[in-house]
């Protein structure tokens, strides 16, 4: 039996979401993902092509556009999350 060659990619990113250090509401969404280079950081994940996204405030995942579908729970200040590529 000839042998397989399997190539992997895995990359893993965690961050803790923190209070900000101002005293008015911040306004920022919390969003971790995945994209191209070409994306523009200015933007959330998952909104463009080329990307893809997790977002805090209504725990919707999103794929290469900006309507994004039922996945996890709402998360914020306080909470560790993270995102794994296997590909």
């Amino acid at each position: 039996m000839p042998g397989v060659n399997i190539a992997l990619t895995i990359s893993f990113a965690s961050r803790t979401i923190r209070h900000p250090l101002h005293r008015t509401p911040c306004l920022v969404v919390p969003g971790v993902g995945f994209s191209a280079a070409s994306v523009q950081l200015s933007r959330l994940p998952g909104w463009d092509a080329g990307s893809y996204g997790y977002h805090g405030d209504d725990g919707n995942r999103f794929a290469a556009n900006g309507r994004g579908t039922k996945y996890g729970p709402k998360y914020g200040t306080g909470d560790v999350v993270g995102a794994l590529w296997n590909r």
